[in-house]
């Protein structure tokens, strides 16, 4: 396994779809590469319409519901107006889950993966 990014210096980058709902494209990378002078982080943000994490001055600091990765799921993925497809679910999943306080985002993208059938309600993939 690759190494796991410290909550305190990721960022979270996703797109919505047009009903605004996250979509299945989402980017979690680490802010510190950015200040390594690489343009590859800054252009890969610059794909996405949503952002949180590390670039905001709240980020980890419990003043809001939206400054841990925790918060951004529940936010952004669990109170979505619109339902979130699986595939979506599972992207966000496997994205949180390179942040190093996320073992609960691991853990419940592998109990998707091991059971193809858990949360899928009928929908194909």
């Amino acid at each position: 396994m690759a190494m796991l990014i410290p909550a305190e210096h990721a960022e979270i980058h996703f797109n919505r779809a047009a009903d605004f709902q996250p979509s299945d494209d989402v980017f979690v990378c680490d802010r510190r590469d950015r200040k390594l002078g690489t343009d590859q982080p800054v252009i890969i943000a610059s794909r996405f319409q949503a952002s949180y994490g590390a670039m905001n001055s709240g980020w980890m600091k419990g003043s809001d519901r939206t400054d841990t990765p925790e918060g951004v799921f529940a936010s952004e993925w669990l109170n979505s107006p619109v339902r979130v497809s699986l595939p979506g679910l599972k992207a966000v999943l496997r994205e949180l889950g390179k942040i190093d306080r996320c073992e609960w985002a691991r853990t419940m993208f592998a109990a998707i993966e091991w059971d193809p059938e858990f949360g899928t309600h009928g929908e194909e993939e």
